[in-house]
């Protein structure tokens, strides 16, 4: 039996790791997959392999210049052993069409939990919806933002540190 570390399991969980786009979005018409899909598969892999580990996630709201974002860390961790995280941030929306509070934060919370651990088991989204030219007809193609404008973690702690010290 193979003694696990969370590195070694860790790369493991990403060589192994095959999950299918098995979720449709019928008003965009594109095939998904979601967190849980991603976490049941990454399970089946680890009791596989006999990887005695975790996944957790933590999820954190901060509101900078007056917009709400959700923080998603995912943690994996084999038992006995340091743990290895990834972050991945989302803007949540005012409202959407067809959704109460609770409903657009839940949302909000499962895209980004499901880009955290995207980032942390090396998923490719490949041909991501994301990607796809939603545009009706006749809008004019906006220019993606500068690498400089991204929003990366540091801009975010940054933007985060500023706003507690204009709260303080």
């Amino acid at each position: 039996m193979t003694e696990w570390t969370t590195e070694t399991a860790l790369i493991h969980l990403q060589r192994s790791l095959v999950v299918p786009k098995d979720q449709w979005n019928d008003f965009s018409k594109f095939h998904y997959r979601n967190v849980e899909s991603i976490c049941a598969e990454a399970k089946r892999v680890m009791v596989e392999a006999g990887i005695d580990g975790s996944i957790m996630f933590d999820d954190e709201i901060y509101e900078i210049c007056g917009k709400e974002y959700l923080r998603s860390v995912v943690i994996f961790k084999v038992v006995g052993d340091n743990e290895i995280q990834r972050t991945a941030y989302v803007r949540v929306p005012v409202q959407k069409k067809g959704m109460d509070d609770c409903q657009i934060l839940g949302s909000a919370s499962s895209y980004c939990r499901k880009y955290a651990a995207s980032g942390l088991l090396a998923i490719s989204d490949g041909k991501d919806p994301d990607g796809m030219d939603n545009r009706q007809k006749g809008e004019g193609k906006k220019q993606p933002p500068k690498v400089e404008e991204a929003l990366t973690e540091g801009a975010m702690q940054r933007n985060y540190t500023a706003w507690v010290n204009t709260v303080n």
